[in-house]
């Protein structure tokens, strides 16, 4: 998904890129201790953890979750708490979490909120206490679990860091846990930008909140630590004095709290650098990976090294060592599906010391297979579906923007700055574009110009696609629905439901439907606002309320629960008709479902990212297929011809296949990354959009231009 330019390297330039932490002698400031909170939700309460009677702490931060589910109710606890605690206790801080993240009708706007003057805007800061440097990252993702680092926040971070010396001792937390799992299960897509940001600096320790098994282990050298378990309340005492931090950590089982000790600045580290050594290969038939420590430690031996490499999830394979402490490997990328694909490399050092690094590279062999027509990276993340009209292609992004982009070329015609990020796909009805932001406000642009035509602040975040009918768009805020004139966008009427919308609104025939956070489905006249009809599914749908889970056929509404069984419900009077479970149970249908006919297709929640083909009459299974990557929001979407549809996994595997039997009839590969939106498909080119900000369209086996066939090695 990261098209990244992978330069050539000669193997003597290898190590022209990194600059070493230097040892210098220890700080000057006085003695003192903060504390870590993990596995609970109270700040500023440790002493059940075993860790109480020693000093008080400076200040405290907190990594995990603060409320549950993120409901409104939650959020007014967590607030209540903190402003229960009392005058003199330790200042604290927080980590933004995925669990408040992940079902939060407004967003992490309520985590400002809590937190008022600490965060004024992002939810990320940094600050320095006593001659060391404190960071605290915010990995969230708006309506889902895993991590990502936005590209303003690693703008941030690189410009937090530049000033820094390379002696400064430097703290880092937030929420995802780095330096586990492959380019396909990484908890933080993108780990590897904030892996190379930290080389060069003196980063005495990670802190992640998100629990795992083991609980620390090493990244690139440095300290990793989380919480073992996420029910039981985890504290970590970190003493800091002139040349030396001491780590105490217990849970509330443990009353010796055991203490690890390392060095408050490190003497030089090896550092490895990875790169390509391809010379005279034009078309790029086999790749030769090339790694090295430059520079090494002088406490590292090259006799006690071993590397070894891997793409994407496959196994690990070893590399060489040539007379020059270099690691080679050649592999073929015959065996690679088309598209970008990323290779691991990693070296331990001769002190047991594991090290890191990531190449991007890009397969393309014929025109029998396909293509990547272009691609362009906007200015931050996407978690919206693009929108083909026409010629153009309508793109929103989290950095504020709306883009229309032509089809053909990739090229943004114009771009229009809503003030805020936009979570929600933008609609087109005639020559208008109507979409929603965070900021509350709904905004009405001319499709041609981008020109605002109207907006209207409907003064809570929007979260949902609007649907237009009977020349009324209607769109969620918060617990409200809203139905505003198409023509002037003024207020037609208001109405509050029960919990939060936030996915697509559906129009059919005067009516909008659409499913509730609550678990409940509504029918409402577009013109009036008047209900016709609401259904319960019987379970809450806090679990999957960042997609919409809905859809409307001729005569009956197709809507997914909670808990991920699928319901028919009739159109016209809101009986549910029939109800299913997914064949696996732990596997639950996890998208919104499409219909064609008496078929409707839907995705599992499974990890090889299963799709299901189901009968109208009574959601029978009528075929099931996996694209081998768990799909993360993406719903199927169908070609105008019905004959195929297309799917994105989650970490960039894109799948279309034949609507009759299931059959895969092609992939591609976008790269390492998140995505959670769906693609736009024509039956021949493919549009994507990605967390890593690109926007991509992919052509067809046999579509474009035909690309050369490279040779046979």
């Amino acid at each position: 998904m990261r098209v990244k330019l992978c330069l050539l390297l000669n193997l003597v330039a290898l190590g022209l890129l990194a600059i070493p932490a230097v040892a210098v002698p220890g700080r000057s400031g006085t003695s003192f201790t903060f504390k870590v909170v993990a596995g609970s939700r109270k700040a500023g309460n440790t002493s059940a953890a075993g860790l109480s009677g020693h000093e008080s702490p400076a200040f405290e931060v907190v990594e995990s979750a603060l409320t549950a589910d993120g409901t409104a109710t939650q959020w007014a606890e967590a607030a209540q708490h903190i402003g229960s605690l009392q005058p003199g206790a330790p200042t604290f801080y927080a980590v933004p979490s995925a669990p408040d993240a992940l079902h939060s009708a407004v967003g992490m706007s309520a985590f400002r909120k809590v937190y008022g003057t600490r965060y004024r805007g992002p939810n990320y800061r940094s600050f320095d206490y006593e001659g060391v440097h404190f960071i605290l990252l915010d990995s969230t993702v708006l309506g889902h679990s895993f991590g990502h680092l936005g590209t303003i926040e690693e703008n941030w971070l690189a410009g937090d860091l530049k000033h820094l010396r390379p002696s400064t001792p430097v703290f880092v937390f937030l929420y995802h846990d780095v330096g586990v799992g492959n380019a396909i299960t990484r908890p933080l897509d993108d780990e590897y930008d904030l892996r190379a940001m930290m080389r060069g600096h003196n980063v005495c320790a990670i802190f992640c909140g998100q629990p795992h098994t083991p609980d620390r282990w090493k990244t690139d050298g440095i300290l990793t630590i989380a919480p073992p378990s996420i029910t039981n309340e985890q504290v970590t005492e970190v003493r800091i004095d002139r040349s030396l931090i001491t780590f105490r950590q217990a849970g509330v089982d443990q009353h010796e709290p055991a203490a690890t000790s390392i060095p408050l600045v490190e003497a030089m580290q090896s550092v490895l650098q990875v790169g390509w050594n391809d010379p005279n290969n034009p078309y790029l038939a086999r790749r030769r990976v090339a790694a090295l420590l430059d520079p090494r430690s002088p406490s590292d031996s090259s006799d006690g090294e071993t590397a070894r490499m891997r793409i994407d999830d496959m196994p690990w394979m070893p590399m060489t060592q040539d007379i020059r402490n270099i690691w080679k490997r050649v592999f073929f990328p015959q065996a690679v599906p088309v598209g970008v694909h990323v290779c691991d490399v990693e070296i331990t050092t001769s002190n047991h010391e594991m090290l890191g690094g990531e190449l991007i590279f890009e397969v393309e062999r014929s025109h029998t297979e396909a293509t990547r027509a272009w691609a362009v990276n906007l200015n931050d993340g996407i978690v919206t579906n693009p929108i083909i009209d026409g010629d153009e292609l309508f793109v929103t992004s989290l950095d504020h923007y709306c883009y229309c982009i032509n089809r053909a070329t990739g090229k943004a015609r114009w771009r229009v700055n809503v003030g805020a990020q936009c979570v929600t796909t933008p609609v087109v009805m005639g020559g208008t574009l109507y979409l929603g932001s965070l900021g509350g406000t709904l905004f009405a642009l001319d499709k041609q110009s981008g020109e605002r035509r109207w907006s209207y602040d409907t003064r809570a975040e929007i979260r949902s696609t609007p649907a237009i009918a009977d020349d009324v768009v209607a769109v969620a805020s918060g617990s409200s629905i809203v139905g505003l004139s198409v023509e002037t966008g003024k207020p037609v009427w208001r109405d509050v439901v029960d919990g939060f919308c936030a996915g697509h609104l559906v129009a059919n025939h005067g009516v909008v439907f659409f499913r509730t956070s609550a678990g409940t489905v509504y029918a409402m006249r577009a013109g009036t606002g008047a209900v016709i009809w609401k259904t319960s599914l019987g379970s809450s749908g806090y679990g999957t309320a960042a997609r919409c889970l809905l859809t409307v056929g001729e005569r009956q509404v197709y809507a997914v629960s909670g808990d991920g069984v699928l319901f028919a419900i009739n159109a016209a009077t809101g009986a549910v008709l029939w109800h299913r479970a997914a064949p696996a149970a732990d596997e639950p249908y996890r998208s919104t479902p499409v219909v064609l006919g008496l078929s409707i297709y839907v995705a599992g929640a499974g990890s090889d990212g299963d799709v299901y083909s189901l009968s109208a009459v009574d959601g029978s299974v009528q075929w099931v297929q996996g694209i081998g990557q768990e799909i993360n929001g993406s719903a199927p979407v169908l070609a105008p011809d019905g004959r195929s549809l297309a799917i994105l996994g989650g970490r960039g595997g894109v799948a279309v296949l034949d609507t009759g039997t299931g059959h895969i009839a092609w992939r591609y590969s976008l790269g390492p990354g998140n995505i959670v939106s769906s693609p736009a498909y024509d039956g021949e080119h493919l549009y994507t959009t990605t967390m890593a900000d690109d926007v991509q369209c992919i052509n067809g086996p046999g579509v474009g231009a035909p690309a050369p066939i490279l040779p046979h090695w």
